[in-house]
């Protein structure tokens, strides 16, 4: 998840459902890795249930809307030319990580079930030098929603 998080910070995170039930896009969140279930990543919300995604030349859409990702701090949101398109159901989540040359994510094992979610990741507690929330900002924009509230 670099940049966004980076090796040696510790974490806190909401494993109660009654808190976690209502994922949000941007959100970050711990989730077991479909392929190992033992093993856990942690990885950011971009699809919902519902949604319809595609990636194409560097871009993510939400519902034929392009998505302005501003945690990739300029990178592309899909650093190869592969096509992506996910329509995902109920209880279904597309989760990928912020180094996305670097990650293994829905890309590559698809959309993730509500029940390989672990936690949404709450606060950053060490070092204690950057203590502080962690989904509290960094959210997506729909390129659309940004033109019509700047108007």
């Amino acid at each position: 998840m670099y940049p966004t998080l980076k090796p040696g910070q510790q974490l806190l995170v909401v494993r109660d459902t009654t808190f976690t039930s209502a994922y949000r896009r941007s959100e970050i969140l711990v989730i077991l890795d479909p392929n190992h279930p033992n093993n856990a990543f942690i990885k950011r919300v971009v699809g919902l249930p519902g949604d319809n995604l595609i990636m194409q030349d560097g871009s993510l859409y939400l519902d034929g809307r392009h998505v302005i990702e501003p945690y990739l701090n300029g990178t592309p949101s899909a650093p190869e030319s592969i096509y992506y398109e996910w329509t995902l159901k109920t209880n279904e989540y597309v989760v990928l990580g912020d180094n996305r040359s670097h990650s293994t994510d829905s890309r590559q094992y698809g959309p993730i079930h509500l029940k390989s979610i672990v936690g949404k990741v709450w606060l950053r507690y060490w070092p204690p030098h950057q203590l502080g929330q962690v989904n509290s900002k960094n959210q997506q924009l729909i390129e659309s929603d940004l033109a019509t509230s700047l108007e």
